[in-house]
C-alpha cells in the first residue's frame, strides 16, 4: 500500500470519528468506534471496519449509517478535499470478539493444566 493511501485512510478515519461524534445525533448509550479504513489504489471505494459497544445495538446502528452514507460522505468531502470521495462500505470489526475467544481459549488451557 502506497504511503499516500495510508495517510488517506488515517484522515479518513479521524474524520469520521469526529462526523460521527459531532454531526450524527446517534444514541448516548452507544460507543461508535472506527477500527480501521481500507481505501481502494483507485479511491473509489472505501471499506470501514467498524466496533460497536453494546454488541446487541450493532444492527441498528449499522442500519442508520447505511441510511446516512451520502450524507455522511457529504460531511467527508467538506472535511477532506480528494478529487474522487470514496463510496463508503462499513463492516463490522470482529478483532475484539477473536481476542475474547483466543483469551477465553487460553483460560480454558491454563485451567485444564492446573487440573492435572
Amino acid at each position: 500500500m502506497s504511503r499516500r493511501i495510508e495517510r488517506i485512510n488515517q484522515l479518513i478515519k479521524k474524520e469520521l470519528g469526529r462526523i460521527f461524534l459531532e454531526e450524527f445525533d446517534l444514541p448516548r448509550d452507544i460507543l461508535l468506534t472506527v477500527m480501521k479504513v481500507e481505501t481502494t489504489p483507485d479511491l473509489l471505494q472505501a471499506k470501514i471496519w467498524l466496533s460497536v459497544f453494546p454488541d446487541s445495538k450493532r444492527k441498528e446502528i449499522f442500519k442508520i449509517l447505511d441510511k446516512k452514507k451520502s450524507k455522511i460522505r457529504r460531511f467527508l468531502g467538506k472535511k477532506i478535499a480528494l478529487k474522487i470521495m470514496p463510496r463508503l462500505e462499513f463492516l463490522v470489526d470482529k478483532s475484539e470478539e477473536k481476542r475474547d475467544t483466543i483469551n477465553r481459549l487460553l483460560k480454558e488451557i491454563k485451567n485444564g493444566t492446573k487440573k492435572t
